[in-house]
């Protein structure tokens, strides 16, 4: 498996992801990517890693496109409203 570069078309495809309403954890993310990223990969646990996730994530907090939601142990994140 080729590893995952952070390029704004993976980024585009995070946010296409996330929904406004409904947070998710990393890891929900990182599957829904994964799906759209590589089809005939689904269901096994190959593909995007976890890391690539969380600075994706952190990359697009730190422009305001995205918000975290901490809830006990959890962190979620969803899209940022205006």
């Amino acid at each position: 498996m080729p590893k995952v570069v952070v390029t704004p078309y993976v980024e585009r495809i995070t946010l296409e992801v996330l929904d406004v309403n409904i947070p998710y954890t990393i890891e929900q993310i990182r599957k829904k990517v994964n799906d759209k990223l590589h089809p005939e990969l689904k269901g096994t646990r190959k593909g995007i890693s976890w890391n690539t996730v969380q600075k994706i994530l952190e990359d697009l907090i730190n422009r305001k496109q995205v918000e975290t939601i901490k809830a006990g142990k959890l962190t979620l994140y969803k899209i940022r409203t205006l």
